[in-house]
């Protein structure tokens, strides 16, 4: 078939069901039309651009959906390694990497507590979950300070390390910070006061079910440390080895070999754990377990 024929209307149905769904050379190769024919006829029957057709958009597309720029490098670094659905199509001499949403939704419900949808406008990927604006609901009355540190606040912080009466939970509340950027911060003015420790007391049956159900709603840290008096540093450790039981093995292990190599040198980077499960199924497993408990005398 020569690039010179008129187009068929066979031909036309396969180029819309297949434009954004396949690569053009492929869709081209299929039809035996040069590439250039095919972007042709696509333009004059109205398809739009190739990588924004059909049901898949772009990372970087999604990424922009969710509201925040940060996203895409958590996306390569920690969505991808957690299973989410990217597949790379080439477009000509370019790669692509896409992620249909249908797929992405169905990724995201059983991990959004990795996600920060309160950045999202309604309807930004059209149809939603009924689950998602819950999640955005949480984080939402949740936001805390991401801006650049001003004097007052690194004064305040000062001033209240110096009283030794303030835990992390207590400046973060009070500065309306993460408890890592408080931490980080402490580190970065050279300031020698640390906040005060917490009793440690054992966690409860109770709290630790408390804990996987917001998490799983899409609470943050410091909220869900709020709710139950603990510090958000220590609920995203207990956290953390629950969903991988081998994190304090590895970590440990990490924080070893880092020492032995540097001595004396900074600690090495936090290790975030490849999950084995997700609240939700750690929760419902959890009640499966408690039914399953024979009845004592």
């Amino acid at each position: 078939m020569s690039a010179g024929k008129n187009w068929t209307p066979e031909e036309v149905a396969y180029l819309e069901e297949r434009w954004g769904m396949a690569p053009i050379p492929s869709i081209a190769n299929k039809l035996g039309r040069s590439v250039e024919a095919v972007k042709l006829k696509a333009y004059k029957i109205g398809l739009g651009r190739h990588i924004h057709s059909g049901t898949r958009i772009t990372l970087v597309q999604l990424c922009k959906a969710l509201g925040n720029k940060n996203f895409y490098n958590n996306a390569r670094t920690r969505w991808i390694p957690l299973g989410l659905p990217v597949r790379y199509q080439r477009v000509i001499d370019s790669k692509f990497a896409m992620i249909d949403i249908d797929d992405f939704w169905e990724w995201a419900e059983k991990n959004k507590d990795v996600i920060d949808f309160s950045h999202m406008e309604a309807g930004a990927l059209g149809r939603e979950p009924a689950w998602v604006k819950e999640a955005r609901r949480a984080r939402a009355t949740e936001k805390l300070k991401t801006s650049p540190w001003t004097k007052d606040e690194d004064n305040k912080l000062r001033r209240m390390l110096k009283t030794g009466r303030y835990s992390y939970n207590d400046l973060s509340a009070a500065l309306m910070r993460t408890e890592g950027a408080i931490k980080r911060r402490i580190s970065t003015l050279g300031l020698t006061e640390r906040p005060i420790r917490r009793p440690c007391r054992d966690w409860t049956e109770e709290e630790i079910n408390t804990m996987l159900r917001l998490r799983d709603a899409g609470h943050s840290w410091e909220a869900i440390g709020q709710k139950l008096d603990r510090s958000a540093l220590a609920v995203r450790g207990r956290y953390d080895r629950l969903i991988n039981p081998d994190y304090c093995k590895r970590a440990y292990r990490r924080r070893r070999d880092a020492a032995r190599k540097n001595p004396g040198s900074v600690p090495a980077p936090e290790w975030t754990p490849v999950r084995s499960k997700t609240p939700g199924e750690l929760l419902k497993e959890r009640k499966k377990e408690k039914e399953n408990e024979p009845e004592t005398d």
